[in-house]
């Protein structure tokens, strides 16, 4: 039993000897960063953009972020590894037939034992250590296998960081915000709390209610106070803001095409619409949003003004439908007063071109074709002898005209002159002239010498001369008095020429539409109150579809109704006057 006991133990020692693994520690890194190991140099907060603004949201966005200096302790890094082992079959076969002898020899009967068993106890001892070194006598079998264990020794250094980290509890619960845009100052130092670590600057607000009107627009400047320290954002004006077009006339075309014509327009824009700009379409036209659809206004009637770009959903378009000539009650229905009137020689002049500080004049254009129609159809007159000129920019024009006009008036000719636009008020001397404004161009020209004109008029040997004078000075007027002059220096010079060519004509009649220092308005006063003319030619046309032909019955017509209406739709004054002979018939003898 002793022999199999010991040749079991020694099978089991094989056994568990035929394979092993050994753990062991080896230097990862000998500089490596402990990032628990650490003390805090300096910390700094600040605010940084989360989110910039954009014209669908002008908000600026700021996050509370710190900027931590920290000294880090560096030191030799540590990782627990894993090896195999194999056993070396030559090796262990003769480890294992050495062992075995030895212990054979050591038990068996054959060997004669002396003197206590020396010689035994020698053999098993041998054998014993044939076997242990057979046993951990290996070789390694692959690569070491890491353990994913981790320990730091001794420190080698240190290591300076300055990381960026977000704040969600800042040091401060507000921050003070001005904006600027340009050299203007939009908002100063206004309070703004700090929530979560994050702080939100409505941009848009601000900047809409500063009206800015600038085509080339600047960049806005936002400074946050934080912190005992200060802090400065720039954004162009086109990343938070979108150009709209203000409707600055009492009304204006919305056209389907960049081309001036009655053709295209597609409604009529009150005064104070404003529309999204798309883009400027070469000198004198905007693209504009209307609704999702693009069209187009005259740059001559808006103004640019930059707004958020939810402005336009906010109702600030109000349009009235394009009405083509011969819908409004004056426009039919025209009465035939005379038939045909050989004697009839008429001149219509009218600008309603404009720009700078005057303002397009709406509606010019269409009491023009008014008159001409009530000339043509009610009173008669030949359209061989109809002189109609538009937007005139010289005086070249009309001198022109005049001068076919001398050719055709005779002694029996009955004149009627219309001019309609803008007026200024000349200084000559001591004197005060009124005169008539062109219609801009590249060859702009000084103003027109009304007084200068009436005279030539005047001057036509005609049997009966009519001048309607349908002319706005009130502009020139209040420029002009800005010295506290008295409104007589401008009214009274207009009164004594129109005296003076009554005198010495007798027939001849200068009708004028209001006194020099009130406006001339439109027929607008909401949908309702929309005939799409201004308030005198309209209701001089009404006079005349009623029938009315001799002056004094126009003129009474037209003193009941043009200051009424003016005041009520406007509330401001327009008070026609005449000079000359009131008994004058349009309608002929």
């Amino acid at each position: 039993m002793k022999h199999y006991s010991t040749y079991g133990l020694v099978f089991c020692l094989l056994l568990l000897a035929a394979g092993c693994t050994n753990p062991r520690w080896m230097v990862k890194e000998s500089h490596s960063v402990d990032n628990s190991d650490f003390r805090v140099l300096t910390s700094r907060e600040f605010p940084a953009i989360a989110r910039p603004p954009t014209p669908e949201e002008p908000v600026l966005d700021l996050q509370i972020m710190s900027r931590p200096t920290n000294e880090y302790a560096e030191k030799v890094l540590m990782e627990r590894y894993v090896q195999d082992y194999k056993i070396r079959p030559l090796f262990f076969t003769f480890g294992i037939a050495g062992a075995a002898t030895a212990f054979y020899l050591a038990n068996s009967n054959s060997v004669k034992q002396v003197d206590g068993r020396l010689e035994t106890v020698a053999l098993n001892g041998i054998g014993g250590l044939l076997t242990i070194a057979t046993a951990f006598n290996f070789q390694s079998s692959g690569e070491p296998r890491p353990t994913g264990e981790e320990r730091y020794l001794r420190t080698t250094g240190y290591d300076i960081r300055t990381d960026t980290t977000r704040v969600t509890a800042s040091l401060q619960d507000s921050a003070y915000v001005t904006v600027r845009y340009g050299e203007r100052e939009i908002s100063e130092r206004q309070r703004f709390e700090i929530s979560g670590g994050a702080l939100r600057v409505d941009l848009g607000t601000a900047l809409s209610s500063a009206n800015i009107t600038d085509i080339a627009p600047d960049s806005v400047e936002i400074t946050i106070g934080y912190s005992d320290s200060t802090f400065a954002f720039a954004f162009p004006l086109e990343s938070i803001l979108r150009p709209f077009a203000r409707v600055e006339t009492p009304t204006t075309e919305l056209r389907n095409a960049p081309v001036d014509s009655t053709e295209n327009i597609l409604a009529d824009l009150v005064e104070g619409s404003q529309l999204q700009i798309v883009e400027r379409v070469e000198e004198n036209w905007y693209k504009v949003l209307y609704g999702i659809s693009e069209n187009y206004v005259s740059r001559d009637d808006v103004s640019l003004v930059w707004r958020t770009s939810d402005f336009a959903q906010q109702n600030q378009v109000v349009a009235v439908p394009s009405v083509p000539f011969g819908r409004i009650d004056v426009e039919n229905n025209i009465p035939i007063l005379n038939y045909y009137n050989p004697n009839g020689v008429a001149l219509i002049i009218g600008n309603e071109e404009y720009k700078g500080s005057y303002d397009t004049r709406t509606y010019t254009g269409r009491d023009l074709k008014l008159l001409e129609t009530y000339i043509d159809d009610a009173l008669g007159y030949p359209d061989r002898n109809i002189f109609k000129l538009e937007n005139i920019r010289s005086r070249k024009r009309l001198d022109s005209v005049l001068a076919l006009m001398r050719q055709t008036v005779t002694d029996s000719s009955e004149i009627f002159v219309y001019i309609s636009g803008y007026g200024t008020m000349i200084q000559q001397e001591e004197d005060h002239r009124p005169a008539y404004l062109f219609s801009p161009g590249d060859d702009q020209q000084d103003p027109l010498d009304l007084i200068s004109l009436y005279q030539a008029v005047a001057a036509f040997p005609a049997r009966q001369t009519v001048v309607v004078s349908h002319i706005d000075f009130s502009r020139s007027v209040q420029e002009s008095g800005a010295g506290n002059l008295p409104l007589q220096t401008f009214s009274q010079p207009l009164y004594n020429s129109a005296i003076t060519l009554a005198n010495e004509n007798d027939g001849l009649a200068l009708l004028i539409s209001s006194e020099p220092d009130q406006s001339t308005h439109t027929y607008f006063g909401g949908e309702q109150n929309d005939k799409k003319h201004h308030i005198f030619p309209y209701y001089f046309a009404r006079a005349l579809q009623q029938r009315r032909t001799k002056l004094s019955d126009i003129f009474e017509f037209l003193q009941r109704n043009v200051s009424y209406t003016a005041r009520k739709l406007h509330d401001e004054p327009e008070d026609p006057m005449i000079f000359g002979n009131q008994t004058i018939d349009l309608a002929g003898e």
